[in-house]
Order: C-alpha cells, then structure tokens, then sequence
C-alpha cells in the first residue's frame, strides 16, 4: 500500500468483505494521504454512506459524527480540485439535510446547477426529491420540469446505462 491507488483499490475490495476493515482502511488512507484528492472524495463517499445509515438507524449520536467527519472531508475537497464536482454539491446538501436545513440544502443543490460541468440532471432530480418528502408538490413538478429540459441538455453527455436509467 505505497500509493494512494493502491489504498483505493484494497479499499473496494474490503468494502464488499467487510465494512469494518473497510472503514479502518480509509480511516488510514486519510492518515497516509490527507490531501490526495482521490482518497478524499472516496472517503467522503464512506462517510456520506455512514451519514445515511445513522440517519436511517435514528441515532443521534453516530449522525453527528459522521456529519462532523463529512464536513471536515468535504471542507478539503472543497478547496481543492473537486469544487465543481455536482458530487461535492450532492454531498454538502445531503450534509445540510442531515440537519434539518432543506432550504440550505436545496440552494447549494441549485448553487451546484450554476457552478459545475454537465451532466446535472442527479442534482435536478434532488431538488425534486426533497420538494416531494416536503409535501411541496407544485414545487416538485416544476423541478421535475426542470429535470426534463436539464436532461435533454445532459443527454449527449449520458453514457447509454445512464440514458436507459435516466429515461424511465
């Protein structure tokens, strides 16, 4: 485990044998590479899994930390090169939703629209979803409109499991 790819892959591999020595695994890897961009977006990816679980399970002490641990992750990758990933942007508004703050959650999504590289139509279908679990109809419809055109626009970028996905 010289390189930071070699810490990814063996990361993979133990995340479908096991969770545990998986979440060691990254936890070293941050250690070793602290501020390898490719270490720090997989361990965001793992702490925003772990943020979903905890919120799932209803506790309340394992979610603040992992949203604790995602903001200080995410934090880094912000200011480096994944600042206009859509993936930085679902990840911080999925932190903000993780504290009950839909309207911040929601402007960083659209903030995510403006700012970053095409294909958008994963933060489109998020701001739908969120106006949905809010019992705001109209304002889903009209993001899911908005999802429409954002596709048609994403769609030359879409590889064809993504166009077949998308399209249902």
């Amino acid at each position: 485990k010289d390189t930071p790819e070699s810490w990814l892959i063996n990361y993979q591999i133990l995340s479908r044998i096991d969770r545990e020595k998986a979440a060691e695994d990254i936890e070293k890897a941050l250690v070793e590479f602290p501020e390898d961009t490719a270490i720090l977006q997989q361990a965001a990816v793992h702490k925003m899994a772990r943020l979903l679980e905890a919120k799932r399970a209803g506790s309340i002490d394992s979610l603040k930390t992992q949203i604790e641990q995602a903001e200080e992750i995410l934090g880094k990758i912000k200011v480096g090169v994944g600042l206009r990933t859509p993936f930085t942007y679902s990840s911080l508004s999925e932190l903000a939703l993780a504290k009950n703050q839909k309207d911040k959650a929601i402007e960083l999504l659209e903030d995510g629209m403006r700012v970053c590289e095409p294909p958008l139509i994963d933060l489109q279908l998020r701001i739908a979803q969120i106006y949905n679990q809010s019992n705001e109809p109209e304002k889903a419809i009209e993001a899911l409109k908005r999802a429409d055109d954002t596709l048609r626009q994403d769609g030359p970028r879409l590889n064809s499991a993504q166009q077949v996905e998308y399209s249902r």
